[in-house]
């Protein structure tokens, strides 16, 4: 099987300066990744103490570690410092404007002008980035893929899902994808902070690259949906839109904070 990946997202202002830093802090920790994921879901709307309330969430006494290991000590400071700098930044009008003047047309697009909206969209990049770290370095080399953001072509053809009254809208990108030619193995995940933003596209999305998947029998996968909630609340969702008459038939992983971290742990399967 043949695969092909083409990043289309957009890049926004700030990432390497407010997003990595947190991300690159966070990934070394289990609990610092389910730290980040619980306060992206607990403060996502913009009020006016906002940075406030996320500094006294992280001097919470549920989030100490190890107060007698140094290494962790400090590495928890530059975790609690990345996090509320990238809260202070994204909610500020400096911020705002900066990412006008880095891409007007996404500015318009994504309403980023508007605290509430910045804050929505660039905890998703967060989240987003995040995940991206677990993954991307089992796909680095020759004969390897990996790509964020993208569409997908399957021999040849592009994966689509189409939806919404007499199928007038689609969907055709997946937020992270790897692809081993030699292994013919793969890695498809598509991020959401809040469950509940997982809908009938995405359902509809998976289906079609599972069935382009399952038409080689040699390919091995995971195909997943990873959120910054629990995971008996991506169960919920998937329960109510299946009593909502949506086909949710196809296997999946669904993938909570809980288990973030043994994404970094997948290995590559060598060939049989």
């Amino acid at each position: 099987m043949k695969l092909r990946l083409r990043r289309t997202d957009k890049d926004y202002y700030g990432v390497s300066e407010y997003i990595l830093p947190v991300v690159r802090a966070a990934a070394k920790y289990d609990q610092f990744i389910q730290i980040t994921c619980e306060l992206l879901n607990t403060f996502d709307t913009f009020s006016e103490d906002i940075v406030n309330r996320v500094k006294k969430a992280l001097e919470l006494e549920k989030y100490k570690l190890n107060e007698d290991d140094e290494t962790v000590k400090r590495a928890y400071k530059l975790f609690a410092d990345s996090l509320t700098d990238f809260y202070w930044h994204v909610v500020d009008s400096e911020f705002a404007e900066e990412a006008r003047r880095f891409d007007q047309d996404l500015y318009e697009k994504c309403g980023l002008c508007y605290a509430d909206c910045r804050l929505g969209r660039y905890r998703g990049l967060l989240f987003e980035a995040l995940i991206d770290a677990l993954v991307k370095d089992r796909f680095q080399g020759i004969e390897k893929q990996y790509e964020i953001g993208c569409e997908l072509r399957i021999n040849g053809s592009l994966i689509l899902a189409r939806y919404g009254e007499g199928n007038s809208r689609h969907k055709k990108t997946l937020d992270i994808v790897g692809w081993d030619e030699r292994m013919q193995y793969g890695e498809f995940y598509e991020c959401k902070v809040n469950p509940k933003r997982f809908e009938n596209s995405n359902y509809r999305f998976f289906t079609e690259i599972k069935k382009a998947l399952m038409a080689d029998g040699r390919i091995r996968y995971i195909l997943a949906l990873v959120s910054a909630d629990a995971t008996r609340n991506l169960k919920a969702q998937k329960e109510y839109l299946e009593e909502e008459g949506i086909d949710c038939r196809i296997d999946f992983e669904l993938i909570g904070r809980e288990g973030i971290f043994g994404i970094s742990r997948y290995a590559i399967p060598e060939i049989a």
